[in-house]
């Protein structure tokens, strides 16, 4: 008998969740699938999947843009 899977909480900005959830319908990716793949990648490459750095600038809270959020993520 297959368990039942956890729940996963988190607080996100709304226009952040708004924005990425756009995305990944177009993309056909329901959300839950999106969490399930990077818990399995986190524990595949046994950290994070993907590159975390500060900012060359520093920004400011409510100027942040999906550019600005995209280059700390690829560490530009």
């Amino acid at each position: 008998m297959a368990s039942k899977g956890a729940t996963v909480t988190a607080h996100v900005d709304p226009e952040d969740k708004r924005q990425a959830e756009e995305i990944l319908d177009q993309l056909g990716i329901p959300v839950t699938i999106l969490i399930k793949t990077l818990y399995r990648q986190i524990i595949l490459t046994r950290g994070i999947p993907f590159s975390l750095a500060l900012p060359k600038a520093p920004v400011v809270r409510g100027e942040r843009t999906a550019g600005s959020t995209a280059a700390v993520i690829q560490g530009k």
